[in-house]
C-alpha cells in the first residue's frame, strides 16, 4: 500500500493542516512531468509525447534513463484499473522493440536537438552501446484505488513484471500551492529487471573505425601523461562530459566485445582510444598498419619485445 502524505503549516498556534485538493485534470501532470521529469523522482529525458504506437495507441509519455532504458508512462484518467494496467502493458510489448534508430526518429519529432547530442548533455554520458535492453511502466494517477493497488502489485512482485505506479497529492495553502508525490512500491522493488539475454539487434553495432583500450592503472597520475605521449596517445581534458565517454558505466565495461574482435583484422586506419581506469584523460592514435604479432611488437627505442617483461 503506499503511504499517504498529509501537510501542516507551523504557526505560532501551533501546527495547521494544509487542505488536500484535487488537481483540475490528470493532464496537467502530465504536462509537469513532460518539462521536468524529475517530479517522478528519476532522472529521465524525455522522448516524446503522446507517441503513436505500431498498433496504434498513443502512449501518454515516453522518456529514457542514463542506462538506455526505455520508460513508459501512462496516466490513469478515468479508467478502470484493468484498462490502464492493460493498456501501459500493452505499450510496453510496442516499447521493448524500439531500435536506437527508431527513438531517434520519435525524438526528433518534437525535438530540435539530436538525440544522441541530447543524452550526452543531458546525463554526461554517451548513449550506451546496449540500448533499450529493459523497459520501466509506470502508471500515473492523481489517486490511486484499491483495484489498481491490488493488480499493480501483484504484476510486479509475483511475475517481476517492471511496473510500477506514482500517484500525486496536490494541497493548496491561501496563494501557496504544493505537490507530494508517493510511489506505489520503492523503486528499487520495481526498477527494470533483464528478462532474458541480450539479442544482436540491441547492440550499437561496430563502426569497424574505432577501437578502445585502457592505459592500466598508475598511481602517480602524471606518469599516466608520459606514458601516453611515449606511445602515441594526446590526453584530452576539459570536464566530466570528456572523461566519462571512456569510464565503464554502472558496471558495464566499454567497449563491447564486437569492438575488441575487430582489432583482429586490423589494415590500419583505424582509430584506437586510450583511457585510464577511473576519471582521467581520454587519448585517440591511428594505426597506421596492419596487425601484426606481440613478438614482433617492439615497446621503445631498445627495440624490447612487447612479450618481454
Amino acid at each position: 500500500m503506499p503511504v499517504e502524505m498529509a501537510i501542516w503549516r507551523m504557526t505560532s498556534g501551533g501546527p495547521v493542516p494544509v487542505q488536500f485538493a484535487r488537481l483540475a485534470t490528470e493532464e496537467s501532470l502530465e504536462s509537469m512531468i513532460v518539462k521536468d521529469p524529475t517530479v517522478l523522482g528519476s532522472d529521465l529525458m524525455f522522448i516524446g509525447r503522446q507517441v503513436k504506437t505500431d498498433y496504434g495507441g498513443y502512449v501518454d509519455v515516453l522518456a529514457v534513463d542514463a542506462d538506455g532504458h526505455v520508460h513508459v508512462l501512462e496516466l490513469k484518467r478515468d479508467r478502470t484499473p484493468r484498462e490502464v494496467v492493460a493498456q501501459v502493458i500493452d505499450y510496453g510489448s510496442w516499447a521493448k522493440d524500439l531500435t536506437l534508430d527508431q527513438v531517434t526518429a520519435i525524438f526528433a519529432l518534437q525535438h530540435d536537438i539530436e538525440f544522441e547530442d541530447a543524452f550526452a548533455e543531458h546525463f554526461a554520458a554517451p548513449v550506451p552501446d546496449v540500448f533499450n535492453a529493459d523497459q520501466q511502466l509506470t502508471v500515473v494517477a492523481a489517486a490511486l484505488d484499491p483495484a489498481s493497488d491490488r493488480i499493480i502489485t501483484y504484476l510486479a512482485q509475483r511475475y517481476s513484471v517492471p511496473i510500477n505506479a506514482v500517484f500525486f497529492r496536490y494541497f493548496a495553502d491561501g496563494d501557496s500551492h504544493f505537490l507530494a508525490r508517493t510511489w506505489l512500491m520503492a523503486q528499487e522493488q520495481a526498477e527494470t529487471r533483464k528478462t532474458g539475454p541480450t539479442t544482436t539487434s540491441k547492440v550499437r553495432p561496430w563502426n569497424g573505425r574505432d577501437f578502445y583500450c585502457i592505459l592500466g592503472t598508475l598511481e602517480n597520475h602524471s606518469e599516466r601523461w608520459n606514458v601516453g605521449r611515449r606511445y602515441g596517445f594526446v590526453g584530452a581534458g576539459g570536464g566530466a562530459w570528456y572523461w566519462k565517454t571512456a569510464q565503464p558505466q554502472r558496471g558495464k565495461a566499454r567497449p563491447c566485445v564486437r569492438r575488441w574482435c575487430g582489432l583482429r583484422r586490423n589494415r590500419g586506419g583505424h582509430r584506437a582510444d586510450g583511457s585510464p581506469p577511473g576519471p582521467g584523460g581520454v587519448g585517440r592514435r591511428l594505426c597506421r598498419a596492419s596487425r601484426r604479432p606481440a613478438r614482433d611488437t617492439s615497446l621503445d627505442d631498445r627495440a624490447r619485445p612487447l612479450t618481454r617483461r
